[in-house]
């Protein structure tokens, strides 16, 4: 179900006739667009609305509007309505966000507003937003929030505040940098020539210039207050003009009180019964009024009735061009819904009620529980919310359904089974897992007092899929897995979008277990309810770890494929900019790195980190800074892969990330420490394993020992390298994890190279290419970088896959030499002394020849040597230029 928007809200006020041009406040306004932040703070009445909309409708640039009510304290609510504000000037903007903001699992605000920051760097304008009535907003939250944005707005865009309350924010901070404009009481009031124009010609009175400097006096240039002693004074029969104004003493609220009663009390007793009863409403329109109205109330349809009260300028906004949505002057509706108090209380009730119904009746649902809640019905407050609660929930608004919830007697949380499991909902989407468990005993506990709901069954699976859902965050497969198959066994086969759940539940069960066959059976399941359900949120993410599954097993081509039809699957469905294909954009940056398409893996990597940023989802944001990482290395820009893997660690560091991800994070980072020679750094983190062997069983772990394998094959560490790279073969191959299984094997035919075990090596080696071609590995073996090039030459020399193996060798920079430049040496150079001479060109100090070729630094002198004599030279300058010449360099 779709959450309606009131585009009522997100409509700049209508410029009503004869409203009092204030060109000096205009102008300040805006000037102010050289700053963040525009304030409009003042009490009540000072006319903040009129005069921010008046300079929005007359301005050149766009300007983004939301009127805010009290409703919109939910985080995820606001900025709902936010985008939508903004979409009525710009339709593409916040496009992703609104999609990720309707997600059950809704990314961190802040994610969002990173995503909308970068939108609005492009647009092609001047562009302001206006939050009316801000001083609504309570949760602190979406004032940090708020402040968030504030701080990192481009240069032409602007926030404009109208309040009544200063908001808590630095504003001596934004004072001190020039980042603030502010118009308060003194700038808004009413100036004597604006009071003038005001009261002789948009009021029609007739006041001499000491009356109206009498009246501006008494009411200190507060609009309100000269406007609702304008509509006593027109009143029929008024005698002493000059008397009216001197009586007028007090605080404004005196003032305010006093000219309330005259205005009411001299209207007709028709209209006074129209404006008290409609008084309860945020928002009027006719059909809506006449639904309150009860019969003699009025003298005509409402329609005509709000028209009628616009002509007397009797403190309504309309809201629309058509003029068909109001609402009441705030104060004025305070206090005509005081005055319904005092007057009419026994009516407050069944009015709340009327609109309640009236708004259930077209689908807005917040508004319908609202006032039903405010009837003090919580039969019917529940009603609602068993209804319509677990749509709002799969939107991402939980402080909505939790703040409905809360609003409830405790007989009716007590006796509904439903409510108990919305709330369980809202503890477990918003990580409070181990409150879960209670919330639903509480569901347990009404479902078994009652007669029995008819939809008993869905309610019980329910309760199982929590269970699940919990016991998975817990990496407890076994109490996931029956739970899980609980829920299935009861959930009626037509309800797909909680089935989609359950199938997640089960691949993550899978995962934990290591069965990946399972994992990817689950999460296609998943996958499938999901989109079928509509529950798109899910079906991307179980589809993406299905693919990604996939890669691990070696079916990169089959990776591939699933990921490039998701991408095509989720833009149709969700728009082109959807934070949803992070995952997706992360995992086809890892299959094209590994066939060595650089340019499409870095592209991917970047979609990947900026999705991920929208998202909030910080295990995208550290897979895709590792590919990022990996392709700045394979391309010598080590600098940037440190800074990349650096945003790697940071993440490791300051959140939890899934299982596995951490492993590929160290992986990364001791990958890039070889790339760059530091083998002083690797040797102390390999030194931090006591026993590296004992826990090489993790599955989760298997990156990073794999890594450890190569770093201990490096530093000399030849024993403990094969008894753990042993084990990790052994486990590898029997999980069916054949991209794994492939580097083992290339490693430990490295390791034999080492010792001289030229034959196993060469047997190790041929194995792991044979079950590679297939799916085109290549970065595999090139970064494994020149101590590999012998034995591919061999393999090549065999006959094994020549045209594989020699595209390898020439990614890893070997070239066929000349005939007649080899004939012109004195003796041809070996391939390991060919190997040498290319790491001198490339500026390598013999420590670090030593340290790539696996080798002591003796060995590499001995062949530097040999080389020299072969060559006919002296040094090493010498020699890289004779290799140029005798085509062994590029």
């Amino acid at each position: 179900m779709a959450i309606p928007v009131l585009t009522t809200k997100l409509h700049v006020p209508l410029l009503r006739a004869g409203f009092v041009p204030r060109p000096r406040l205009l102008e300040r306004l805006e000037a102010g667009c050289s700053s963040k932040l525009i304030l409009v703070s003042a009490p009540a009445g000072f006319g903040k609305t009129t005069l921010v909309s008046t300079w929005a409708r007359t301005r050149g640039h766009a300007v983004a509007w939301l009127a805010l009510e009290g409703a919109d304290n939910d985080p995820v609510r606001f900025w709902q309505y936010v985008i939508a504000a903004l979409q009525t000037v710009y339709p593409e903007v916040g496009e992703g966000s609104g999609a990720a903001l309707q997600s059950p699992q809704a990314p961190p605000v802040e994610a969002v507003l990173v995503d909308l920051l970068n939108e609005f760097d492009a647009l092609p304008g001047d562009c302001a937003l206006v939050l009316d009535d801000y001083h609504l907003i309570k949760a602190r939250p979406i004032h940090d929030a708020v402040l968030f944005l504030l701080e990192h707005l481009p240069p032409r865009f602007h926030l404009v505040l109208a309040t009544r309350t200063d908001p808590p924010f630095p504003l001596a901070r934004l004072r001190a940098r020039g980042e603030l404009t502010e118009l308060r009481v003194a700038d808004l009031r009413f100036t004597a020539d604006e009071a003038a124009a005001f009261l002789n010609e948009a009021m029609g009175l007739h006041l001499s210039a000491d009356d109206i400097a009498a009246l501006e006096t008494r009411t200190e240039g507060w609009i309100a207050g000269l406007q609702l002693a304008a509509l006593a004074l027109q009143a029929p029969g008024r005698g002493d003009v000059s008397g009216f104004i001197a009586s007028f003493t007090g605080s404004h609220q005196y003032v305010l009180d006093y000219l309330m009663e005259e205005v009411l009390q001299r209207q007709p007793e028709v209209l006074q019964t129209f404006l008290l009863q409609t008084s309860i409403l945020e928002q009027l329109n006719g059909e809506l009024c006449d639904a309150l109205i009860e019969e003699g109330g009025q003298s005509g349809p409402s329609a005509d009735t709000l028209q009628e009260l616009e002509k007397a300028n009797l403190f309504i906004v309309p809201l629309d061009e058509e003029r068909r949505w109001y609402r009441y002057h705030h104060l004025f509706g305070d206090l005509l819904r005081g005055q319904l108090q005092r007057l009419y209380p026994h009516q407050i009730k069944p009015l709340h009620l009327r609109a309640s119904a009236w708004y259930e009746a077209r689908g807005f649902t917040t508004e319908a529980i609202h006032h039903a809640v405010a009837a003090e019905d919580g039969s019917r407050a529940a009603r609602l919310v068993e209804a319509y609660g677990f749509a709002v929930l799969m939107h991402g608004e939980m402080l909505t359904v939790k703040g409905w919830l809360d609003s409830l007697p405790e007989s009716e949380r007590s006796t509904r089974p439903w409510l108990s499991i919305y709330l369980a909902w809202v503890l477990l989407l918003t990580g409070r897992t181990a409150e879960v468990e209670a919330q639903v005993q509480a569901a347990e506990r009404a479902l078994a007092a009652g007669p029995g709901p008819a939809d008993g069954a869905f309610l019980r699976g329910h309760i199982a899929t929590l269970r699940a859902y919990a016991a998975s965050f817990m990496q407890d497969d076994v109490r996931a897995v029956a739970y899980a198959q609980e829920a299935l066994a009861v959930l009626p086969a037509e309800e797909a979008q909680v089935r989609s759940i359950v199938n997640f539940v089960l691949g993550v069960a899978s995962f934990i277990r290591t069965d990946l066959e399972g994992c990817i059976k689950a999460f296609m399941k998943a996958g499938e309810l999901g989109m079928a359900s509509g529950n798109i949120h899910m079906a991307v993410p179980a589809l993406a770890a299905a693919a990604s599954i996939q890669f691990t097993l070696g079916r990169v081509r089959s990776a591939e494929l699933s990921y490039l039809e998701l991408v095509k699957t989720t833009q149709e469905r969700a728009g082109a900019s959807t934070p949803l294909l992070s995952r997706v954009y992360s995992g086809l940056s890892t299959v094209y790195y590994e066939w060595n398409r650089l340019e499409e893996a870095k592209s991917y990597a970047a979609e990947g980190v900026m999705a991920g940023r929208r998202w909030g989802n910080t295990d995208v944001m550290a897979t895709s800074y590792i590919a990022t990482c990996a392709v700045r290395r394979a391309r010598g820009d080590f600098e940037g892969a440190r800074d990349a893997v650096e945003k790697v660690l940071q993440l490791m560091r300051s959140v939890t990330l899934s299982a596995g991800i951490p492993a590929q994070g160290i992986k990364t980072w001791i990958m890039t420490l070889l790339a760059q020679g530091n083998l002083a750094e690797v040797a102390t983190w390999a030194d931090a394993y006591s026993s590296p062997f004992a826990e090489a069983s993790d599955f989760f772990c298997e990156a990073e020992y794999i890594i450890l394998g190569r770093a201990l094959l490096t530093l000399g560490r030849w024993d403990d390298a094969e008894t753990l790279l042993s084990r990790l073969a052994h486990q590898t191959e029997a999980g069916g994890r054949m991209g794994r299984l492939i580097e083992i094997l290339a490693l430990q035919a490295l390791l034999c190279q080492a010792r001289g075990e030229s034959v196993q090596g060469h047997t190790l080696l041929k194995r792991a290419l044979l079950l590679a071609q297939p799916e085109g590995y290549a970065r595999t073996f090139i970064d494994l970088g020149a101590p590999l090039v012998p034995l591919l030459q061999q393999v090549r020399a065999e006959g094994i896959a020549p045209a594989y193996v020699t595209a390898l060798l020439e990614a890893l920079g070997m070239q066929p030499a000349p005939a007649s430049a080899s004939m012109a040496l004195l003796e041809p150079l070996s391939d390991r002394e060919v190997e040498v001479l290319q790491m001198i060109a490339a500026g390598y100090t013999n420590d670090e020849i030593a340290g790539r070729l696996y080798v002591a630094v003796s060995t590499v002198k001995k062949h530097i040597n040999h080389m020299y004599d072969k060559l006919g030279v002296r040094n090493r300058t010498q020699a890289v230029a004779k290799g140029r010449e005798a085509g062994l360099l590029r």
